[in-house]
Formats: structure tokens, C-alpha cells, sequence
């Protein structure tokens, strides 16, 4: 302790390791369960018709492209992740819209809880996002 100084008794505050994690208290990561929402939702659809072995490539395919967008989403500042979700979201959008056959005429009922599920999960990443990015 230098003379003529108080030195603080609180411990000294953490920079976040990445810009991504310095959210406050109590905020949930929106972004991050709606895309993995859209994941789930898109492994689903893609994974319901063909061949057990095409089935498996596209549900992985899926998978893995959402795990590295929930990275992406965790790292990057508040209007790199509004970007991003508006990237994801408009086309889940426009998937769960084309989807819209399968609710007016009773489709199987998998793929009508995963298209609305989708159409949700987009529209959060939609609207959230291009606020986020307008910031």
C-alpha cells in the first residue's frame, strides 16, 4: 500500500473472457436457446424421410452447424450476436412458412410441433436480433 492511499477491501472485478459473456444478472441467453431450438426443431424435419444412413448424415450435419453457432452466439458482442440471429432466423422462418401445408391438412404431427417450433424460434432470433443489431 502506497502511503496517502486506501487500497479497496472488495476483491477487484473479472473481465469477462469474451465480450459475449458479460450479460447481467438474471438475463437469460435468448439467443442461444432459440437457436438451439431451431436445431432440434430442423434435425426433426430433416431427419424424419430417406434412408437411415442420409437420415443420420443430415441430423448430424445439422447438429453440428448448430453447436458452432451457439459458440459463435456466446463469443461475439452484442451486435455481432443480433447479426448472427438474423441470419438464422429469417431462413428458419421461411422454412417453418413452408411447412404451412402440413398444419392446414393435418401432416404428422412431428413435423407439425417441430415447423411451429421452428416458426417461434425464428421469429425470436428475427426480431430479437435486428434489435439487437440496430443497437
Amino acid at each position: 500500500m502506497k502511503s496517502g492511499t486506501q487500497e479497496s477491501r472488495l476483491a477487484p472485478l473479472a473481465a469477462p473472457e469474451h465480450p459475449g459473456a458479460a450479460r447481467g444478472p438474471g438475463t437469460a441467453p435468448l439467443f442461444e436457446v432459440a437457436t438451439v431450438v431451431v436445431g432440434v426443431s430442423l434435425a426433426v424435419l430433416v431427419g424424419l424421410d430417406g434412408s437411415p444412413v442420409a437420415q443420420l448424415g443430415r441430423v448430424v450435419g445439422v447438429a453440428a452447424v448448430t453447436v458452432l453457432l451457439v459458440h459463435s452466439l456466446a463469443r461475439h458482442a452484442a451486435r455481432w450476436r443480433g447479426r448472427l440471429a438474423v441470419l438464422v432466423g429469417a431462413p428458419s422462418v421461411a422454412i417453418a412458412v413452408g411447412f404451412a401445408p402440413h398444419w392446414a391438412k393435418g401432416g404428422p404431427l412431428p413435423v407439425r410441433v417441430a415447423a411451429g417450433l421452428l416458426l417461434a424460434a425464428g421469429l425470436a432470433l428475427l426480431i430479437g436480433g435486428v434489435a439487437a443489431a440496430t443497437r
